[in-house]
């Protein structure tokens, strides 16, 4: 976790002692709450607003210690650019991510912008990541008819569509250069339709990888899918889909609609379809095949259970607008817009969809589906609750029980939430703030629009072209680095954020609501979460002034060292308490801890400073020292581990001759002893 209390000791390692200690017990926690993502019909593009199944997660993890790679002001051209223009661009970006860069195959930025100058029409823009300077440009009419995003294949073209004059174009780009490839046009190359306001969909493998056009009349015969696996000059339109005999409508089409409205899988295109006569028609999940646009499959879709206060007949799914779709870990999740009843609907697809299959599980919660949807590997991420304190919430794909919840209390405001291939979110709040999320929701690091502005050596960021108030938040590209783009009095501009440092204003005390940032102990308890050691109490709580009991350090210790837990031991007394059992017996396996007898642990006695020195001796295999500073020691059993966890600047007194040995331990001193302790063990 990156806070003060982690950044002072990150080049520190404990002894051979503690085994993989040197590889902090967070990494085992974040690996087993976000598995490596895998990525949905192996599409070549997996990022943001690109990989076929819309589950915003990178293949990289994103930053992990804040700080400005660059800024473009896109108003104002730099000497760099390799196109030239006096006035600079202009960016269309909204909430759930439209016009935001997507990330090419050589990590280039592709970004469709219009340009200031009269009489000029839309262009795609190149940046180069490492500066944000232009490396090349695509000039056309309009880029801007609700069209879809760009798309990258497997070949690294970059497709578009291009509207110049009356014509609709889909058009391949060299991503290197900004050279024409490929150039259908409607008509002449079959039907080529006006994409709606999504992303061009990509999926398929091989010979089978597709282009899917989803265009914005809502009839089936306007989504055609492009067979992008042949070479340049092979290039056209595979296929016109098929309507079934009665789909009268595709949902999602329309100028309101989202790039989240459709999903694919490695064989099969998933679209929300209304069959029948105008809004009387019943509404439908349909699956359709990649390689020709048959219909694979269609499912009616389930009505939500109402709650005691609801009437079950003021649902009903036919209303139902479209479908925001999620494909991950062989599960295709739904979120259906306009539902009376807010809730989330999943169905298993790892061996496609079928005829009348059953949903996987159907999960209930206000507003979850309206907004944002990710994919944590095999976690879904939503926003549920009312403006402006959305919560955010993780549910298994797998049965769509609650994995954790992080109540917003600063306000989550995006549609969009990425995640880096760790599982980390990273989330615009109210008031403009940036965070980065652990993958359980909880703030490991935030910076203000103050922060930011400090950082960039300006005094008000419209300066820049930077807005707090209209920051729409981005991709993560193949580095890690993570992208904002903003509007603010007609400029534009594009934020990269990187792991660079100096921009974290997160305070020590964030972990737990319980613990004040004023707390002398707060860096440590956070570090004692970071690292495994703790979990709290329950609730978001730490109860740093609650005492110690040996069991419950015996545990703290197990979990620092990473010792494996044993099943048996000496102690008669400890049956009682499960969740350290194991622990002790390791603990004294291991020569570290030791009963009040021979079989008595005393496992809920409070421990004392005196015991905690002991401990720590034993563990680190400090040498007793016979004399110290303390002149309360001398008649303890502990007296020469007390002088040498001194010694080895693992404790301290609580004054300069007084130790207070038979003080018990309040458990946030003891997570500076233990934190401390682990710090120092470089040098014992």
């Amino acid at each position: 976790m990156t806070s003060q209390a982690s950044a002072r000791r990150a080049d520190t390692a404990p002894p051979q002692r503690l085994r993989a200690v040197v590889v902090l017990a967070v990494a085992a926690l974040l690996a087993t709450l976000a598995p490596p993502a895998a990525a949905q019909g192996d599409s070549p593009w997996p990022s943001y607003q690109a990989d076929a199944g819309n589950t915003r997660q990178a293949e990289a993890d994103g930053p992990s210690d804040p700080g400005v790679k660059w800024l473009r002001d896109l108003a104002e051209p730099e000497p760099g650019d390799a196109a030239a223009n006096a006035d600079g661009w202009g960016l269309r970006v909204g909430r759930s991510g439209q016009g935001m860069p997507v990330v090419g195959p050589d990590g280039e930025l592709l970004l469709r912008a219009s340009s200031n100058e009269e009489d000029t029409g839309d262009v795609l823009l190149a940046l180069d990541p490492d500066d944000g300077l232009v490396q090349w440009e695509y000039e056309t009419d309009s880029l801007f008819r609700n069209p879809c995003e760009p798309a990258v294949d497997s070949q690294g073209r970059v497709w578009i569509q291009d509207f110049t004059g009356d014509e609709t174009k889909l058009v391949g780009l060299d991503a290197a250069s900004g050279n024409v490839l490929v150039s259908l046009e409607d008509g002449e190359d079959g039907n080529v339709p006006a994409c709606t306001r999504s992303t061009l969909l990509l999926g398929g493998q091989g010979d089978g990888e597709r282009l899917v056009i989803p265009g914005r009349s809502g009839e089936p015969g306007d989504v055609v899918a492009v067979d992008v696996s042949a070479d340049d000059g092979d290039v056209g339109v595979d296929w016109t889909l098929d309507d079934d005999g009665d789909i009268a409508e595709v949902l999602g089409t329309d100028s309101s609609s989202r790039s989240d409205s459709f999903a694919m899988s490695d064989d099969q295109l998933f679209l929300g379809v209304r069959t029948g006569e105008d809004d009387d028609g019943t509404v439908e999940l349909a699956a359709f095949d990649l390689d020709d646009g048959s219909v694979a499959a269609r499912v009616g879709l389930p009505t939500p259970p109402a709650e005691d206060d609801e009437d079950p007949a003021d649902h009903d799914v036919n209303d139902y607008g479209r479908l925001r779709m999620l494909v991950a870990d062989d599960t295709l999740v739904l979120g259906p817009e306009d539902a009376e009843f807010d809730h989330l609907v999943a169905y298993d697809v790892s061996d496609g969809l079928t005829d009348g299959q059953s949903h996987l599980w159907l999960e209930r919660d206000e507003t979850m589906g309206r907004w944002a949807m990710s994919s944590q590997g095999d976690t879904v991420v939503t926003l549920a609750g009312p403006r402006p304190s959305r919560d955010l919430v993780g549910r298994s794909l797998a049965d769509g029980s609650e994995q954790w919840r992080k109540d917003s209390t600063t306000g989550t405001q995006e549609n969009i939430i990425p995640v880096g291939a760790d599982g980390g979110l990273f989330v615009r709040q109210s008031g403009g703030d940036i965070a980065g999320l652990a993958p359980d929701g909880m703030r490991e690091w935030f910076f203000t629009p103050d922060g930011l502005a400090a950082a960039l050596g300006v005094d008000e960021l419209e300066e820049v072209g930077y807005s707090s108030a209209n920051t729409v938040i981005g991709p993560i590209d193949g580095e890690g680095t993570l992208y904002f783009a903003s509007r603010s009095a007609n400029r534009d501009a594009l934020l990269a954020i990187d792991s660079s440092g100096g921009l974290d204003e997160a305070e020590c005390g964030a972990s737990f609501v319980d613990v004040s940032p004023g707390n002398a102990h707060a860096c440590d308890i956070d570090e004692m979460l970071a690292r495994g050691i703790t979990e709290g109490v329950g609730g978001d709580r730490y109860a740093p002034r609650g005492t110690v009991t040996r069991a419950e350090f015996a545990t703290f210790l197990v979990r620092a060292l990473e010792i494996e837990p044993l099943a048996s031991g000496p102690f008669v007394d400890i049956d009682g308490y499960p969740a350290h059992r194991e622990n002790i017996n390791a603990a004294f396996a291991e020569g570290i801890t030791r009963g009040v007898s021979e079989t008595a642990f005393a496992p809920g006695r409070q421990i004392t400073r005196a015991e905690v020195a002991a401990l720590l001796a034993r563990a680190f295999e400090l040498e007793p020292v016979a004399s110290g500073p303390f002149e309360d020691v001398d008649d303890s059993i502990h007296v020469g581990d007390i002088n040498a966890a001194f010694e080895a600047g693992i404790t301290n007194g609580v004054s300069a001759t007084r130790f207070a040995p038979e003080r018990v331990l309040p458990r946030d001193q003891m997570a500076s002893l233990l934190i401390r302790a682990l710090d120092q063990a470089e040098d014992l």
